[in-house]
């Protein structure tokens, strides 16, 4: 197996047992109107007038009781959207993660 493949699914298997412990609050159902309130709507710097997808911008919170939330920016697929699978892309290397579980 590819190193980049065995250390994308080291990484994924990290980020699914950190989700398991987060707050219940992470896995509230998102709403239609949640998801609205999201919705990027107004022109960003250099970006046409029609792009041609919706892109949606907000906080996912993690830890309710010490206001930790993560920023998300997602961009539906321009063709098929609902045929298309979800990827998830998360800054960071090895060393950060390393970094995290040491320091809790």
């Amino acid at each position: 197996m590819d190193i980049s493949i065995k250390v994308m699914l080291s990484f994924s298997l990290i980020l699914v047992s950190l989700l398991r412990h987060l707050e219940p609050s992470i896995a509230q159902t998102y709403s239609q109107q949640d998801a609205s309130d999201d919705l990027v709507t107004d022109k960003l710097p250099g970006q046409p007038a029609e792009v041609g997808f919706k892109h949606y911008a907000g906080y996912v919170t993690v830890n309710k009781t010490n206001g930790r939330s993560l920023f998300y920016w997602f961009f539906e697929s321009s063709t098929s959207p609902q045929q298309k699978p979800l990827l998830l892309w998360l800054n960071g290397d090895l060393d950060e993660m390393a970094y995290i579980k040491r320091e809790g």
